[in-house]
C-alpha cells in the first residue's frame, strides 16, 4: 500500500460545500492516478515554455511562478508569462467543460466524494462501455484519434510541446467517467443555484489554462479575475501540497471573506454572481501533498481553466 493510500486511510471525509451561489468546492474530484497524469503533463508544458514570475503592472513581482496555454489576448501579464504554448488540448477543454457540469448538476449531495467519485450527479450516465473507459490502445491515425476523442475519452499530450495524442490507463474522464451535462433540471433546490446555470452549463468550453507553482513562501493576494472578455465560471484544479483558499464577496478585499483548505485532487467553480468575488491564497501548507505526485521539493500546483472570449494570438 503506498503512503498516499495509508494517508487516505485516516482522513476525515469531506463534503461538497456550496460557499455562495455559483461557487462550490468538491473535494477529491480528481483520483491519484489522475492527479498524477496532470503533474506530467505540466512538466511537458513547460519544458515547452518554462515558468516565470509574472510582473505586474505597477512593477511587482508575483511569488507564484506562472505558465499559460490558449488564448492569450485578454490577459495584462501575458507578455511576462514566456513563449507562448500549443492551443490548450482537446481533453484539458473537455475536462474544464465536465468540471462545470459536475459542480453545477442538480441533485447532488453533500456526502463526501472519495477519491475518484467526486460528486454525484444528476446528469446522465456514461454512455461508453466499460472497455472502452479501461482502453490504453493509441490510436494509429488522426481519424481514429478523432473518433476515439468523440467517444468521450479524454486525451493527454505525448508531445513535450502538447502536440498529438494517446489514451493513457485510467485517463482524464471525470468523476467516475462520466460524459459531460449537456443541461442542468430547470428546478433545483440546490444552494449553488442561480438565474442562467442552464445556460452557463450547455456552453461552457474553456480556452486557456493558466497554470501556478506555489513554492513552500508563495502566496497570491486578493483579486478578481476581471482579465476575461468572458464572464464564464472559472475551473480551479489543485494539485500537490495543501492550500488556504480565501473566498471573498465581490464588493472589496476585506470581510466577510471564507477560508477554505484547497488539498491535491480539489475542484473549487466559481461563477455566476460569484463569478467576479475576490479569492487569494494566504499560504501553502508545506509538506501535505506534493511528494507524493512526484514534486520532490514538493509545493503546489494550481490548474484554472477559463473562457476567455479572446480571439487567440498574444
Amino acid at each position: 500500500m503506498s503512503d498516499y493510500e495509508v494517508a487516505e486511510l485516516f482522513t476525515v471525509p469531506r463534503s461538497r460545500r456550496v460557499l455562495a451561489p455559483g461557487a462550490v468546492h468538491l473535494p477529491n474530484w480528481l483520483d491519484h492516478g489522475q492527479q498524477q497524469e496532470l503533474v506530467t503533463v505540466c512538466r511537458e508544458w513547460v519544458r515547452a515554455a518554462p515558468m516565470k514570475h509574472q510582473v505586474m503592472p505597477g512593477g511587482g513581482r508575483m511569488s507564484v511562478q506562472s505558465v499559460m496555454l490558449g488564448t492569450r489576448e485578454p490577459y495584462r501579464y501575458g507578455a511576462a508569462a514566456g513563449p507562448r504554448l500549443p492551443e490548450l488540448p482537446e481533453w484539458l477543454m473537455a475536462l474544464g467543460t465536465r468540471a462545470v457540469a459536475e459542480a453545477y448538476a442538480p441533485g447532488t449531495d453533500d456526502d463526501a466524494a472519495g477519491p475518484g467519485r467526486g460528486a454525484r450527479s444528476g446528469g446522465p450516465a456514461d454512455p461508453g462501455t466499460a472497455a472502452e473507459r479501461g482502453a490504453t490502445a493509441r490510436p494509429e491515425t488522426p481519424a481514429a484519434q478523432d473518433a476515439a476523442a468523440q467517444q468521450g475519452g479524454l486525451r493527454v499530450p505525448n508531445g513535450a510541446a502538447g502536440q498529438g495524442t494517446a489514451a493513457r490507463p485510467g485517463g482524464l474522464r471525470g468523476p467516475n467517467g462520466t460524459a459531460p451535462v449537456d443541461r442542468v433540471a430547470e428546478s433545483t433546490p440546490d444552494p449553488v443555484a442561480f438565474d442562467g446555470i442552464e445556460r452557463v452549463v450547455r456552453e461552457h468550453r474553456p480556452d486557456s489554462a493558466l497554470v501556478n507553482f506555489y513554492d513552500d513562501a508563495a502566496h497570491m493576494g486578493m483579486h478578481q479575475d476581471k482579465d476575461e472578455f468572458s464572464a464564464a465560471p472559472i475551473v480551479s484544479l489543485s494539485l500537490g501540497d495543501t492550500c488556504v483558499f480565501r473566498f471573498g464577496n465581490t464588493e472589496t478585499r476585506t470581510a466577510p471573506y471564507q477560508d477554505v483548505e484547497l488539498r491535491s485532487g480539489d475542484l473549487f467553480v466559481f461563477g455566476g454572481p460569484s463569478r467576479y468575488a475576490f479569492h487569494g491564497v494566504p499560504r501553502v501548507l508545506p509538506g501535505t501533498g506534493g511528494r507524493q505526485l512526484g514534486l520532490k521539493n514538493g509545493g503546489r500546483l494550481n490548474i484554472t481553466l477559463r473562457m476567455t472570449g479572446g480571439r487567440g494570438g498574444r
